[in-house]
């Protein structure tokens, strides 16, 4: 059986340096490399390692080359991070990139992720949205995607017909507001399969569109899927569309999703 481990991010930096928090200037859109002075009030350009900081007003950042991050933490929404060809976020640590979003607040990562993995969760007690786009599809790695209980991770389409192995997902608990922990409101099914998922508490999937899933462990929780179109899809076991049993459940009670 699959297991879920979470390893503490120390980034491979210089021996001098330290792990900081950056914050993104707050002009809100430009470009996000090695040399741009788009970082704590335009005062320095990016560092390896570091936590990237997104606050303001919001806007479109564009990464330029492979930038080295630590950690992501949106404090305001309508940011999206775009790349341009051949760029991506990375993560030369060991363990999982960090994604927290601040309450009410919804960022699109449109950037191919090139890192060990990546754990979506809840700013403190603050619950926010990531969404991912179509174009992440390029490369989500094959490393687990954990979205801890309190925050929603929307596919938005994401991985239609992939020709890479794509990541296991962890979802857990019902998501920002009941809106499900894992969530697909793009155009399009998730028609390639996700490596598995598997869950540490009971936990709500919603559409509209299909989540398709490689292996479903659900370790004695429940999971419910509500308002997805021909339901959740695991190829392990060979049914071809989710089929309810006592443990996975289409969601009927009023008000979900």
């Amino acid at each position: 059986m699959r297991k879920i481990a979470f390893v503490a991010c120390v980034a491979t930096v210089a021996a001098s340096a330290v792990a900081a928090d950056a914050t993104w200037y707050d002009a809100g859109t430009g470009i996000w490399d090695l040399t741009a002075l788009n970082w704590n009030g335009g005062a320095s350009a990016w560092t390896a390692g570091d936590t990237a900081v997104f606050a303001g007003t919001g806007g479109v950042v564009t990464v330029e080359g492979a930038v080295d991050v630590g950690a992501l933490t949106f404090n305001a929404s309508n940011y999206v991070v775009n790349a341009a060809t051949g760029a991506s976020i990375t993560n030369s640590c060991s363990g999982y990139l960090n994604v927290t979003v601040a309450a009410g607040q919804t960022a699109t990562l449109n950037a191919s992720l090139r890192t060990d993995g990546a754990q979506f969760y809840k700013y403190g007690d603050k619950k926010g949205i990531i969404r991912l786009t179509p174009d992440n599809a390029r490369s989500l790695g094959t490393k687990d995607f954990i979205i801890e209980s309190g925050a929603t991770l929307d596919l938005n389409g994401c991985c239609a017909g992939a020709s890479t192995a794509l990541p296991w997902l962890h979802p857990n608990g019902t998501g920002v507001n009941g809106m499900g922990a894992l969530v697909n409101t793009g155009k399009d099914h998730t028609n390639k399969n996700f490596g598995g998922m598997s869950t540490d508490s009971d936990v709500l999937l919603c559409g509209p569109r299909r989540i398709d899933v490689g292996t479903l462990y659900m370790l004695g929780h429940t999971v419910t899927v509500s308002n997805i179109p021909n339901q959740l899809c695991v190829a392990t076991p060979s049914t071809p569309c989710w089929v309810a049993t006592a443990s996975v459940r289409r969601g009927t009670t009023a008000g979900s999703c």
